[in-house]
């Protein structure tokens, strides 16, 4: 397969560059964006009048804003409102250019021709209403505007960079000497590394701001022919083992560290000048010369270089021993012993994290499935470009695995989006085409009220049932599916119900609501206010009365039996089929009757290699066994009644 192809020219730049910043600037007084990536002026250059926001996108879940600024809000970069309108601005700059790039290109064809925007998303963001907001803000900035064009939010960056991995391990570097110069020796990477069935793949995709590790088992590994072409291609079939786990960690924490530091001694000076330092010293040391120092820390290049920055408005004959400025230029040095670790230790800490991550997620493998043993370790993103983080990784965990590191480790990301997406339409399946669950998701339902097990339940009053005058413990939870249970793309999972109705109510609707929870699938709640249990969706359904005639497909008449004498209402037995499939970044719902999709919804989630997701308050099911059931016991189950807990019982059937 051709290797996608980049945009590497940009506004406001005369570099080749393949990636654009994700920046944006306002200047006061305005409420549009004044310019967008490489057009953002440097600290240095930023007027009084001027902001330049960046390095947003983890604070668009309002969660980890909140937690990061808890205890110093007047540093809080802005609020969540704010956030959204800078992902919007910038997106929309994005569009306008791409468009502007892509019709120079194809003129005509491109307006008429179907395209795809393929979006992904970050694994810490591990609330499914903050992809719905993503999704939502892609869509304001233009994306899929034209009729022909749409948008997707595909597989998780982690996902996205095993994708690349499986159908590019050809040319991954193979390293496992952790005393090789890996970047300015390829003598020392063994090129053409194999994966084959049964191998077990850890992806570590980190890059500025996160973190992504997942592991996948080569399934298969297919040959096959293609007309035209004398050599065969590879069809990769990759099984997600465990839940893909994410995490605040990256390049971006090793820039905020040394910013901190600078300013720690920059303060120890401050009330020694007769003139006030720049505003932005800091911030310009680290976003100019320090990078330069990152990009070949622990290399050839950088491994006996004396880190001596300048420091904006020092004068060059000013020298503090404290502070370690020799000349107007602070130093970092990086040549050995305990001098060593102020550069190191940046890097470190941030290692040590990754460390524990990788850990966890082999521990967790290990207590789930003891016999798989990971074969390969994969090295993607920026931060996984460093020679120091590969020599670090290679030292830890090189004689358990092979370590490969990709070709083109920050782009691994966008071209294994590509390349998903391709392998889909030219052979109908995603090369990861089975996924864990990152949550539990279920459905709510009325059992008969026991009160052994219900009266220990917080809150719980039992409700009568209007068709049978029995007590029910309403919100009781029927999961449909587990943290870690491997969903199939193309085998979705089936429930069967069967709904109980007033044969006389002439409104044949009813309200199904979906439960989520995060805790481990043994300990699940059975009960919506129990643990962690929430609801996210509600998903309302209709039929029309003349498809539930008595006799009719999937329809039953009955009514309650006493001492041999039918009594109460006459109802319905309606049986449809609850099924749950798996989309590209979220769950899909269905309820289907006489093989009708009478409704559905879809749920945004993050995958383990699957979604998670929550549900609402709505619908009440009553759990049924599997089969046949008496007349009594359809009527036990049946629904009908109370506005607050009762909104048409339902049975969960086999």
């Amino acid at each position: 397969m051709k290797q996608p192809q980049f945009i590497n020219k940009w506004p406001d730049t005369d570099e080749i560059a393949n990636k654009v910043p994700t920046a944006v600037a306002y200047r006061a007084g305005n409420m549009a964006n004044t310019s967008w990536g490489f057009g953002c002026p440097p600290p240095n250059k930023i007027a009084r009048s001027m902001a330049v926001k960046d390095l947003f996108k983890l604070y668009l879940d309002p969660a980890v804003l909140e937690r990061v600024f808890r205890d110093a809000r007047e540093y809080a970069p802005g609020t969540i409102d704010d956030v959204r309108m800078w992902f919007r601005d910038f997106l929309r700059e994005l569009y306008g250019y791409i468009w502007e790039y892509l019709d120079a290109q194809f003129r005509d064809d491109w307006r008429t021709s179907a395209v795809e925007y393929i979006f992904s998303v970050p694994t810490t963001w591990n609330d499914p209403a903050v992809v719905e907001d993503f999704r939502k803000i892609v869509r304001a900035a233009g994306f899929g505007e034209n009729k022909r064009h749409s948008v997707t939010i595909g597989l998780t960056e982690a996902e996205a960079a095993a994708a690349y991995t499986a159908k590019n391990v050809a040319s991954q570097k193979e390293a496992n000497d952790p005393n090789a110069d890996l970047t300015f020796n390829p003598k020392s990477a063994v090129m053409g590394a194999s994966i084959s069935e049964g191998h077990t793949l850890l992806v570590c995709d980190s890059g500025g701001g996160t973190t992504d590790i997942c592991v996948l088992k080569v399934v298969s590994v297919k040959k096959i022919e293609e007309r035209g072409k004398e050599d065969e291609s590879e069809i990769t079939e990759l099984e997600q083992l465990d839940f893909i786990e994410g995490e605040a960690i990256g390049s971006i924490e090793i820039d905020e560290a040394f910013e901190k530091e600078v300013n720690r001694r920059l303060e120890l000076i401050r009330s020694l000048l007769a003139f006030p330092l720049p505003e932005y010293a800091a911030q310009q040391m680290t976003k100019g010369p320090f990078q330069d120092i990152k990009s070949v820390f622990g290399s050839p290049l950088g491994g006996d270089l004396d880190s001596n920055l300048r420091v904006p408005g020092l004068p060059q004959d000013f020298d503090h021993e404290g502070a370690k400025i020799k000349g107007g230029r602070m130093i970092f040095t990086q040549v050995g012993g305990a001098k060593r670790q102020e550069i190191s230790e940046l890097f470190d800490k941030q290692i040590r994290r990754i460390f524990g991550v990788i850990d966890r997620q082999r521990k967790r493998l290990q207590s789930r499935k003891p016999f798989e043993q990971v074969s390969h370790f994969v090295l993607s993103g920026g931060l996984c470009s460093s020679n120091y983080v590969q020599r670090q990784v290679t030292s830890r965990y090189g004689k358990g695995g092979k370590i490969l590191i990709s070709d083109d480790p920050q782009l691994a990301v966008c071209k294994g989006l590509v390349i998903d997406r391709v392998h889909r339409l030219k052979y109908g399946q995603s090369i990861l085409f089975t996924r864990c669950c990152r949550a539990s998701y279920g459905i709510l339902f009325n059992e008969p009220y026991d009160k052994k097990k219900h009266a220990i339940q917080k809150d719980m009053k039992p409700l009568k049932g209007p068709l049978d005058g029995k007590e029910y413990a309403i919100d009781q939870i029927h999961w449909l599916v587990r943290q870690g249970q491997p969903i199939k793309r193309d085998e979705p999972i089936k429930h069967t119900f069967y709904r109980i109705i007033d044969s006389k109510d002439s409104s044949k609707c009813w309200k199904d609501t979906i439960a989520m929870s995060r805790s481990p699938p043994t300990r699940l709640p059975n009960y919506i206010r129990e643990g962690d249990a929430h609801r996210v969706c509600v998903l309302k359904s209709s039929l029309d009365s003349q498809v539930l005639s008595p006799g009719a497909n999937g329809v039953k008449a009955g009514r309650r039996h006493w001492m041999g004498f039918r009594v109460g209402k006459s109802y319905l037995k309606i049986e449809h089929e609850f099924v749950v499939s798996v989309g590209p970044a979220d769950l899909k719902f269905e309820i289907r009757f006489a093989g009708e999709v009478i409704n559905k919804a879809a749920i945004p989630v993050q995958w383990m290699y699957i979604p998670s997701g929550g549900v609402g308050r709505g619908g009440t099911t009553t759990s049924g066994d599997e089969g046949e059931t008496s007349e009594d016991e359809e009527a036990e189950s049946g629904g009908g009644g109370d506005e607050v807990g009762w909104q048409r019982g339902l049975v969960l059937g086999g």
